[in-house]
C-alpha cells in the first residue's frame, strides 16, 4: 500500500512539474495579425529587425494581451511573434504592463526589469525576476505577397 500511495506522490509531482514548465501567466489570448512585408513592415525585411505592434489596423486584427513584438532572428532570418505583456508583471501583480525594445537583441520590462532576448526568437528571461519566457505566437512563411500571418495555434486556429 505504502509503494502505491509513494508512486501516485511522485507521478503527481511529476505532472505538477511538466504543468509548471509549460503554463505562461500571459494565457491564451486570441492573435490574428498580417504582416506585410513588402508593404507597411517593411523595415522586417532586414536580419536582424524588430517591431512593436499595440494598434489594429483592419477590424479583424487580434493583438494577444498586451500588444505584438515581431523579430527577425539573426540566425536564420526567420519571424518570430511574442506577446508584449511582460509574464512576471501578470503574475505578480495581475497588471498588464508592455515591454520595451532594447535594441534588436531584447525587450525589457520598465517595472520588474526583466530582460528577454529575441534576436534567435527564443524569447528566453535573460535577467531579472521573472520566472517565465515571453508567450510565444505562430507566424507562417511569407507568401508570394510578402504577407505572413500571426495566430495564436492553442486558441483554436
Amino acid at each position: 500500500m505504502k509503494k502505491r500511495f509513494f508512486a501516485l506522490v511522485v507521478v503527481l509531482l511529476a505532472v505538477a512539474a511538466c504543468d509548471k514548465a509549460h503554463f505562461n501567466p500571459i494565457g491564451n489570448w486570441e492573435v490574428n495579425f498580417t504582416i506585410v512585408l513588402r508593404a507597411i513592415d517593411d523595415d522586417l525585411v532586414i536580419s536582424p529587425s524588430a517591431k512593436i505592434i499595440t494598434n489594429s489596423r483592419a477590424s479583424a486584427d487580434r493583438l494577444g494581451l498586451a500588444g505584438l513584438i515581431l523579430a527577425r532572428d539573426a540566425a536564420e532570418g526567420n519571424l518570430h511573434a511574442f506577446d508584449l505583456a511582460c509574464p512576471h508583471e501578470v503574475e505578480q501583480t495581475g497588471k498588464v504592463v508592455r515591454l520595451t525594445l532594447d535594441g534588436v537583441a531584447f525587450v525589457k520590462c520598465p517595472e520588474c526589469t526583466s530582460v528577454y532576448e529575441i534576436l534567435y526568437g527564443n524569447g528566453n528571461r535573460i535577467s531579472g525576476p521573472s520566472g517565465y519566457d515571453l508567450k510565444r505566437y505562430a507566424v507562417t512563411l511569407p507568401d508570394g505577397m510578402g504577407m505572413c500571418r500571426v495566430y495564436n495555434p492553442g486558441y483554436g486556429y
